[in-house]
């Protein structure tokens, strides 16, 4: 079996297993953002939970409504929501992105709960 290279490694924000609120868990994302932005990383993941308990529907409707605002303020390339391989509209950054994502295992899976951060191209 081959090793993942620790060139496509991808940084992770867990706010969904720490039960913050929804302000919390922002603080926690805007920290995240700095930090990979300082480290200059090109991608980065954030596990906000789908919503199955009613709290992360929430979370993760805040996360993408504030990483769509960076996005228009170009302070980050985009973001891919984690069920990339099955949602339209993201094939050109989804390709752009694919040895990252593929060595996470974004492609096997269709895990709502999930989104990706791209700061910048590869």
């Amino acid at each position: 079996m081959a090793k993942t290279s620790n060139r496509f490694k991808i940084d992770t924000l867990d706010i969904e297993s720490q039960g913050y609120t929804v302000e919390e868990a922002m603080r926690e994302l805007k920290f995240f953002i700095d930090e990979m932005k300082t480290r200059n990383k090109i991608i980065a993941k954030v596990i906000h939970g789908y919503g199955s308990t009613g709290t992360g529907g929430v979370i993760k409707r805040n996360v993408e409504s504030y990483l769509r605002t960076l996005q228009r303020q170009k302070q980050i390339k985009a973001f891919i929501p984690g069920n990339v391989y099955f949602v339209t509209g993201y094939i050109d950054i989804r390709n752009k992105f694919a040895k990252f994502l593929k060595a996470d295992g974004a492609n096997k899976y269709n895990n709502e709960g999930i989104t990706y951060i791209c700061f910048r191209e590869p």
